[in-house]
């Protein structure tokens, strides 16, 4: 039987023990549903093959992973988990749906959300290794919720100012996932280098020996071209910003020789080692050259972290980038085994840590949350927690033709029509309501007759709708109008995801307006962050008097996905594995 395994955690708070029923009540919600929805999912349910329900109620998550040989082999005893297997037809909001319905039936509760799937892997492609979140609401006192964003914890960890760092060797994870040119090999956009100078200046500061970069490139898999993701061209790049400095690349992250170099390299060395992906064990799966899926075992995962940590005295994660994802190396260094006893953040991940913490337990109001993007799906976690946090919420981007599509505001022509997700518009405007948090589209539109730079285009308002064959690509002069006076009226803004199609200039208008609008109340005192991601490649690219966007707002993240993370209200796994100040 293939596919893979969705676990459930079952717990126990306030002396009562919620338990998930049996095998046969799981099954009748997939016929009842069939039945009841018209068929509407049907290519969906032959998905789950597999119902295992836990030995014992209550407890912690558990997950299953497989080995080398195909094989189910459990990392934790499974007794206190349920075991889904799914094949890969099953689509997560499926696999999200089916279980909250399960929920729903066990606990009598009509108000379950399964926030989202977290874990190893967000893609459907590879949803291995996966745990599944569930979200009870209070009922008599009780309730529960997974890996849900603690705010203290977040505020509680060490940095890299409360560290003594004399003599020591700095093992720091950075995040060198930049772009780079195919025929060159250098570097085009050194910005998530750039961002990581000032901890490894203040690492030397501190009185470190070395300091050693460890990080990864792209997903290198099958047969690929090792040129294409080593590190090596970072080193060029580190050069030009430490001159005096002896910046030295080295052609593999782990083993001996690399032991070695840490400890007799010359004091005030850097060190960038390769790319920590050429190792399977860091994402804890890969595609060898034949094409084949390689999983390795878990004393191959734990000999590989503890390979690292004999690397550096001090751990020092600056990676936001990738504080979402728990790598061997991101969160490895916690585990047992681990030679390094102190791990803390950077300069910017303390950064980034700190404005989010800020953003989202004690924002200023009004609070405005401005969420473009191309699919609802893709935003649905952030959408619904935004609405328990902000006063206005404005949806922009291609996701907001879904939206109106599914709510008779708009005729969208040949508009990005996001199908999985519109069956989710009519819950979360319905969640707003309940919330009282006011909820804005765009209201007139540049469209075009193509999806092309130079295409024909024109506006239309709601009223007069896009003509068939024809897409809308940006907001029009009304809608940009209703933003910015929002967006001016805010003593909070946050904002992930671009407005418009704004990689073309024809239609770029919608976002760089509201970019405008946002350095404008930034100067008036406002709170204003911008997601990483597009939203951070437009900030970066668009200039206001003279100065790019993202040096003149409160802040710009340089995690698009982490930061959706935060914004979704989940803990980040490599924050989670830094030490806590006493």
């Amino acid at each position: 039987m293939g596919g893979d395994y969705y676990l459930l955690a079952v717990g126990a708070l306030a002396g009562m023990i919620i338990t998930l029923g049996a095998a046969g009540s799981f099954r009748k919600i997939i016929n009842d549903r069939k039945r009841n929805k018209n068929g509407e999912w049907s290519e969906d349910f032959d998905a789950f093959e597999e119902l295992k329900l836990p030995s014992k109620p209550g407890g912690i998550m558990r997950r299953k992973r497989s080995d080398s040989s195909g094989s189910a082999s459990p990392c934790l005893p499974g007794e206190h988990s349920i075991q889904l297997r799914v094949n890969d037809s099953a689509s997560r909001n499926t696999v999200e749906a089916l279980l909250c319905e399960l929920v729903r039936l066990q606990t009598k509760s009509k108000d379950v959300r399964l926030s989202s799937l977290r874990g190893f892997s967000v893609s459907l492609e590879n949803m291995a290794k996966a745990a599944v979140e569930i979200e009870l609401p209070k009922r008599g006192g009780v309730g529960f919720r997974l890996g849900a964003l603690n705010i203290a914890k977040l505020r509680s960890k060490m940095s890299l100012k409360d560290v003594n760092l004399q003599g020591k060797r700095v093992l720091m994870r950075v995040d060198y996932n930049c772009p780079t040119d195919d025929a060159t090999q250098t570097i085009t956009d050194p910005t998530r280098i750039e961002t990581t100078i000032p901890s490894i200046q203040a690492a030397f500061d501190g009185g470190a020996k070395c300091v050693v970069l460890i990080a990864h490139r792209g997903r290198p898999g099958g047969a690929f071209n090792r040129a294409s993701f080593t590190l090596e061209p970072c080193a060029a790049v580190l050069q030009a910003h430490f001159p005096n400095r002896e910046v030295k690349f080295l052609s593999e992250c782990v083993g001996p020789s690399v032991e070695c170099a840490t400890k007799e390299c010359a004091p005030g060395t850097i060190l960038i080692l390769e790319n920590l992906r050429f190792h399977f064990e860091e994402c804890g799966s890969g595609v060898n050259p034949a094409g084949e899926k390689i999983t390795p075992s878990l004393e191959q995962v734990k000999a590989f972290k503890v390979a690292l940590s004999k690397l550096g005295d001090v751990y020092v994660f600056e990676g936001f980038g990738a504080a979402h994802r728990p790598h061997a190396s991101i969160v490895g260094l916690a585990e047992a085994g681990s030679t390094i006893p102190t791990r803390v953040s950077g300069l910017l991940v303390e950064k980034e840590i700190s404005i989010f913490a800020d953003v989202l337990s004690t924002p200023r109001r009004p609070f405005l949350a401005i969420v473009g993007g191309s699919k609802v799906v893709d935003k649905t976690a952030v959408l619904e927690n935004l609405l328990n946090l902000v006063d206005v919420l404005y949806i922009g981007g291609a996701m907001a033709y879904t939206f109106k599509k599914m709510l008779g505001q708009l005729a969208i022509g040949a508009s990005l029509f996001d199908q999985e997700g519109a069956r989710l518009v009519k819950g979360i405007m319905a969640k707003a309501k309940e919330r009282k948090v006011k909820v804005m589209f765009p209201v007139d539109h540049v469209i075009a007759d193509g999806f092309r730079e130079k295409s024909n285009t024109g506006i239309v308002d709601d009223s007069q709708g896009v003509p068939e064959g024809w897409l809308a690509l940006d907001m029009g002069p009304k809608s940009r109008a209703e933003l910015e006076a929002e967006v001016l009226r805010s003593q909070t803004v946050l904002w992930n995801g671009p407005l418009g199609v704004c990689e073309m200039g024809a239609f770029a208008g919608g976002t760089l307006q509201t970019m405008s609008a946002l350095v404008e109340a930034t100067r008036r005192g406002a709170t204003t962050v911008l997601g990483g991601g597009d939203t951070g490649a437009a900030a970066r690219k668009f200039f206001v008097g003279g100065e790019a966007v993202s040096e003149l707002v409160t802040h710009t993240s340089t995690g698009g996905g982490t930061s959706l993370v935060l914004m979704e209200g989940k803990e980040l796994p490599a924050i989670t594995a830094l030490s806590d100040r006493e």
